[in-house]
C-alpha cells in the first residue's frame, strides 16, 4: 500500500488533510482533527496506483496548503508475474488534456474511464489532465486526446521534474499577494489565500477576488487598505492580452498613458523665462477588427440575427443592438449574408440572463389578434349622431325652409356614410373559421415541471389549438444552463370529424441542438402510428441550435372521414440532458 508521511505540521490546529488526484479534481479526507506532527498517511483506494498526487492541508482557521508529491512507481502485487503493456480494448480510457487559455471560467465535461460522467469548470490560464474519453466543452477549451492510455485512472501528463521528497513540512498559510489594477494604477490591493502553486508571483493576471474583478500587475509592495479574497485567478502573458481576453471586464481607455514630453528652453538673459511646451503624444491604438457573427434573441430564442462586432468576442456572451434588444453570441458566420442587426457599442454581458435583468424582454406582441377591429364599429354610430344634432340647430331658422332642409340632409348622410362602413367592419372580424373536427383539446405530461433547475421547459398551445410548441429548458453543460435531466413531454388530444371528410395536414419547425442528430426528437404519431417527426439538426457544434430537420414517414394529407374518431400524440424526448441552448419543438396543424 502507498503511504505518506508527514514530519511536521506548522499552523494553527487542528488540521483536516486530504488527498487529491494530480488534477485537484477528486480529493478525499485521510485525516481529521489532527493536532500533531509527525504521522503516516495511507493513499486512498480511488488513487491506489497515482504516482502523482496533491496534498491539501487546511488549518483550524481556513488557511490552506497544495503539495505536489511524486509517489515514485506504483509498488507491484505479490504476484511476481510480469505485467505486459496495456494494450487498447473495448473500453479505452487516454489521457486528455483540457487547456482554458481564455480569461473567464469556462464548463466541461467527458466520460471517465468508468463509464460514468463527469462535469464541472476549469479556471482561466488552467490546463487539467484527466483519463476517460469523449470530453466536450465550451467555446474556447483546447481539448486533445493523447494516444496515450491511462493505466490505473493515471494521466502521464506533464511530468514536472520531480523533487522526490517524502516527507513534506507544510507550511501555512497560503501567499498573500499586492496587485496593481491595469486600468487604474491608483487602485492598488492586497490578495490573500492564493493557492501554493502561484508561487512566486510576477507579471499580469487575470483575477476573480471578492472585490475585484479583471485584469492586474503584480506589486513587491503596497500600502493600500483594499484587502481581498482570492477565488480564481490566471497567469497572463501581458496586461494587452488579459484585457483583449477579457473584453466583459473594460477599461474606460484601453490606454490612457498620453505621455507628456516638456521642452523647457531658459533663455540666457537674467530674466527668468521658461517656456515649456507640453506636447501630449497620446500612445496609439490598434484597430479593432470586426467580423459578422451569428446571434440569438435572448428573449425569442431565435437564431435569425446577423450583427458586426469586434472578432474577438466570445461565442456564450450577450450583446445589445441599437434597438435595446438583448442577443447571444452563437459564433462567428460562415459564408456572406446580410446584416440584419447593429451593436450598440455599448456593454457586454456574460450571459443572456444578466442582459435581460438590465434591458428586460420587449412584452411579445400577439399579431394574430388585432384589437384594432372595433374601431371601425364605432364610426358609424358617431356620424348619425353628429348629423342628428346639426338638424335642430338649423329648426331656429324661418319653418318653410327648416321642412325641406331636415328630411333631405338626414336620409342622404344616414344612407351612405353607415353602409359603407358596415361592409368594412364584419369582413376582417370574422376570419376564424370553425374547424371540421370537435374534441381538439390538448392533454399534456411534462417530465421535469416540478423541478426548479428545469422550470423554463414546458408546452405552449396557440392558435385555436392548431400550434403546439414545447420549450426545451437550457442544458448545464451549456454557458447559463441549469437542466441536468433528460426532458420528456407528450401531448395528446382526441377529435371527431363532423358531417364531412376532411384531410389532417402538419408542419414541422423549430431549433434542436447541433451536437448531435436525432438527439432530441418530437414524434406526431396518428392512431398508434408514426406519420412524421421533427428531429435534432446535429453537426458536433457543441452549445448551439439550428433549424429542426423533418422526417416524413407517411406523406400527408391524412384523410379523415366523416363522423369518425381520432387520436393525436405529439411525443417529444431530449434523450440526454445535454447540449441544449434555446431549442423548441413546434408541429402546426390544418384541416383542409
Amino acid at each position: 500500500m502507498q503511504v505518506i508521511q508527514i514530519t511536521s505540521l506548522t499552523g494553527h490546529s487542528p488540521y483536516n488533510i486530504s488527498i487529491c488526484d494530480i488534477t485537484n479534481t477528486y480529493c478525499y479526507v485521510v485525516a481529521s482533527g489532527v493536532v500533531s506532527a509527525p504521522l503516516i498517511l495511507n493513499i486512498p483506494t480511488e488513487l491506489s496506483g497515482s504516482q502523482e498526487v496533491l496534498v491539501l492541508v487546511t488549518d483550524n482557521i481556513g488557511c490552506e496548503e497544495i503539495q505536489y508529491h511524486f509517489c515514485g512507481e506504483p509498488i507491484p502485487s505479490q504476484t511476481p508475474t510480469t505485467t505486459p503493456t496495456p494494450t487498447p480494448t473495448n473500453s479505452v480510457c487516454n489521457c486528455i488534456s483540457i487547456d482554458n487559455p481564455l480569461g473567464v471560467t469556462l464548463n466541461f465535461g467527458y466520460t471517465q474511464c468508468d463509464g460514468t460522467s463527469f462535469n464541472g469548470e476549469i479556471y482561466s490560464a488552467t490546463t487539467l489532465y484527466v483519463c476517460g474519453q469523449f470530453p466536450y466543452g465550451d467555446s474556447g477549451l483546447i481539448i486533445e486526446i493523447s494516444s496515450n492510455i491511462c493505466v490505473g485512472d493515471v494521466c502521464p501528463g506533464p511530468t514536472p521534474t520531480p523533487t522526490k521528497t517524502p516527507t513534506p513540512t507544510p507550511t501555512l498559510p497560503p501567499i498573500v499577494g499586492y496587485f496593481e489594477d491595469s486600468c487604474n494604477p491608483s487602485n492598488q490591493f492586497t490578495l490573500s489565500n492564493i493557492p501554493i502553486s502561484f508561487s512566486p508571483l510576477s507579471g499580469a493576471y487575470y483575477i476573480e477576488s471578492s472585490g475585484f474583478i479583471g485584469c492586474a500587475t503584480y506589486v513587491v509592495s503596497s500600502s493600500t487598505n483594499n484587502f481581498y479574497t482570492f477565488i480564481a485567478m490566471g497567469s497572463q502573458p501581458s496586461v494587452y492580452h488579459c484585457q483583449k481576453a477579457n473584453f466583459i471586464y473594460p477599461c474606460t481607455t484601453l490606454t490612457p498613458t498620453p505621455s507628456i514630453t516638456p521642452t523647457i528652453t531658459p533663455s540666457v538673459t537674467s530674466t527668468y523665462t521658461p517656456t515649456p511646451t507640453p506636447t501630449y503624444t497620446p500612445t496609439p491604438t490598434t484597430p479593432v477588427k470586426f467580423g459578422l457573427f451569428q446571434a440569438q434573441s435572448c428573449c425569442s430564442k431565435k437564431i435569425t440575427k446577423f450583427i458586426m462586432l469586434p472578432s474577438n468576442f466570445l461565442p456564450g456572451t450577450a450583446v445589445v443592438n441599437s434597438y435595446g434588444e438583448c442577443l447571444e453570441i452563437i459564433n462567428l458566420s460562415k459564408g456572406e449574408t446580410w446584416v440584419t442587426d447593429f451593436w450598440d457599442y455599448g456593454t457586454t454581458y456574460i450571459f443572456c440572463e444578466q442582459c435581460v435583468k438590465i434591458q428586460t424582454c420587449d412584452p411579445i406582441v400577439p399579431t394574430p389578434t388585432m384589437t384594432q377591429t372595433p374601431t371601425p364599429t364605432r364610426t358609424p354610430t358617431q356620424t348619425p349622431t353628429q348629423t342628428s344634432t346639426q338638424t335642430p340647430t338649423q329648426t331656429a331658422t324661418p319653418t318653410n325652409t327648416i321642412t325641406q332642409t331636415a328630411t333631405q340632409t338626414p336620409t342622404q348622410t344616414s344612407t351612405q356614410t353607415p353602409t359603407q362602413t358596415t361592409t368594412y367592419t364584419p369582413t376582417p372580424t370574422m376570419t376564424q373559421s370553425p374547424l371540421p373536427v370537435t374534441g381538439l383539446v390538448w392533454a399534456t405530461t411534462n417530465n421535469v415541471s416540478a423541478f426548479t433547475q428545469c422550470s423554463t421547459a414546458g408546452w405552449v398551445i396557440s392558435s385555436n389549438n392548431l400550434i403546439v410548441r414545447f420549450n426545451v429548458a437550457r442544458s448545464y453543460n451549456c454557458p447559463g444552463g441549469t437542466c441536468n435531466l433528460t426532458q420528456k413531454a407528450t401531448a395528446t388530444a382526441t377529435i371527431t370529424v363532423g358531417a364531412v371528410n376532411t384531410n389532417l395536414n402538419i408542419n414541422w419547425s423549430g431549433m434542436g441542438e447541433a451536437q448531435a442528430t436525432d438527439y432530441d426528437k418530437m414524434k406526431f404519431i396518428l392512431d398508434g402510428i408514426e406519420v412524421s417527426n421533427g428531429h435534432a439538426p446535429g453537426g458536433g457544434l457543441g452549445c448551439v441550435d439550428g433549424p429542426i430537420v423533418q422526417t416524413i414517414i407517411t406523406p400527408p394529407p391524412y384523410p379523415l372521414l366523416a363522423n369518425t374518431v381520432h387520436t393525436l400524440l405529439l411525443d417529444f424526448d431530449t434523450v440526454d440532458a445535454l447540449y441544449h441552448v434555446d431549442s423548441f419543438y413546434q408541429a402546426t396543424l390544418s384541416f383542409s
